[in-house]
């Protein structure tokens, strides 16, 4: 096959230099007017006395030596842009006569636009995979308008607050509390390779019916589960991290209270405010973090922390969300780190699992305490702190479920969460037949019609 040919198949019009050609133009230029699209351009060095181009200033310093005896290579040289255009044998460097402000204008452009296409680029995929995924991205921000955190840190400068949810400096005092709220959860976890079933199970009894276990033909009371510990040690210490940032996250208001320099921050936390025993019981841990050095110290005064920030209840009337200090902590946690948003619907979930999980290993940790120390018996009300980890209760618990389960409703993300109804259980755990009937009518429909609506269970009982 002739090159006329190979030029034709490859609708090559003009003909391009032979090696020969190469080196004979490379003889005789050193500079070209304009840098070439598509090859790098470098940082470089030019000799005044003989148009020497090259990247590495230790090159230049060279040159100058042998070729430029006895003159200082600063006052012989310059920097520059270069190009190099061909590559092995022939590769020389080529000084770029264009300005140096249109090239830096140039890259700018360039380097904007490349920045662009690879964001757009990651938004298109990221999309792709959310919808093969089952998830609708335009339902994302659904989720924070229904619930309105936006409202709730639109006068607050949301970096900052941000900010309080980091962790901790490794080896520094706050990060003690996250190695303590790991102890804690690792703790409990050792705990529940035994321990009582009965007690185990009840703290799993949050008030829902899961719809898994009604599929079973009611086989293991409701499909509800045991109480029952952590898989592994990563799960472990990711579920103490939890804990253990959210009393940072308070140990942190304290200290920007003392300095009285954030006051946005400071409005934020004076409009939702901590009550009298949580503020003197974080105080306490402040205390003991500064003076003492014993573990069993820490964690002693941490769990007093966690039964006054976890086990509370308001039964009298009704209160916002946003009073309820666990609540606060998730919209700060949820937060993009730029404050320019919150994060994704579908990573929500996770965070209320972990702080949930932490309400159960306080409860159960509390009343571990109680029997050894008071010998009381527990019963089904767990000694009066079942209230604590109810559905329907204006409690730390309660709040969460409520945020959890609008997010399944709005995101999809029911292969992570059971579906639920708000059935009460007869004392016997067995649903009557017309509640049985409507439960498996609600079973076909659900599969139908993707009905998850909270709302829609309420209205049905």
């Amino acid at each position: 096959m002739s090159v006329e040919n190979v030029m034709k198949f490859l609708e090559v019009r003009k003909t391009t230099m032979t090696v020969t050609e190469a080196k004979d133009w490379l003889t005789d230029t050193w500079t070209i007017p304009f840098f070439i699209s598509g090859i790098p351009l470098s940082d470089g060095w030019i000799c005044f006395l003989c148009q020497y181009s090259c990247i590495e200033k230790s090159s230049m310093r060279s040159h100058c030596s042998l070729e430029h005896k006895g003159l200082n290579i600063f006052s012989q040289s310059m920097s520059c842009k270069v190009q190099k255009i061909f590559k092995g044998q022939l590769a020389k460097c080529l000084q770029i006569l264009e300005s140096l402000e249109e090239l830096q204008e140039e890259d700018w452009k360039k380097t904007l636009n490349l920045e662009f296409q690879s964001t757009l680029t990651s938004q298109v995929q990221r999309d792709t995979q959310e919808e093969e995924r089952g998830f609708n991205p335009r339902l994302v921000n659904a989720f924070y308008a229904r619930i309105r955190w936006d409202l709730t840190v639109k006068d607050v400068e949301r970096i900052e607050l941000a900010e309080m949810t980091r962790i901790p400096v490794h080896g520094s005092k706050l990060y003690k509390i996250v190695l303590a709220g790991r102890r804690y959860i690792g703790n409990v976890c050792k705990e529940l390779q035994g321990g009582n079933m009965l007690l185990r199970r009840s703290l799993m009894n949050s008030g829902y019916i899961s719809l898994k276990g009604l599929s079973n033909s009611f086989r293991n009371e409701s499909g509800r589960d045991f109480f029952s510990a952590l898989q592994d040690k990563s799960s472990e210490d990711a579920y103490g991290t939890a804990l253990g940032l959210l009393v940072c996250f308070y140990l942190r208001f304290l200290k920007e209270k003392e300095s009285e320099e954030k006051d946005l921050l400071l409005r934020w936390f004076d409009r939702y405010p901590l009550v009298t025993s949580q503020t003197e019981k974080l105080q306490s841990l402040e205390t003991i973090l500064e003076m003492e050095d014993d573990s069993d110290i820490l964690d002693k005064e941490l769990h007093e922390v966690l039964m006054e920030l976890f086990c509370w209840i308001e039964s009298r009337n009704y209160i916002s969300e946003l009073a309820c200090p666990v609540q606060r902590f998730l919209v700060a946690v949820c937060l993009q780190k730029d404050g320019m948003g919150f994060i994704n619907v579908r990573d929500v979930t996770p965070w209320i699992s972990k702080l949930e999980y932490g309400i159960r290993c306080t409860v159960w940790t509390e009343l571990q305490r109680r029997i050894q120390e008071e010998g009381i018996e527990v019963g089904q009300d767990l000694g009066g702190m079942r209230s604590f980890i109810k559905v329907g209760n204006q409690t730390s618990f309660g709040f969460l479920e409520e945020i959890k389960h609008l997010a399944v409703t709005i995101a999809g993300t029911t292969n992570a969460l059971p579906q639920v109804f708000l059935f009460h259980l007869l004392s016997d755990s067995r649903l009557p037949g017309l509640a049985r009937m409507i439960t498996w009518l609600w079973l076909f429909m659900e599969r139908e019609l993707n009905c998850h609506s909270l709302e829609t269970w309420q209205g049905l009982y």
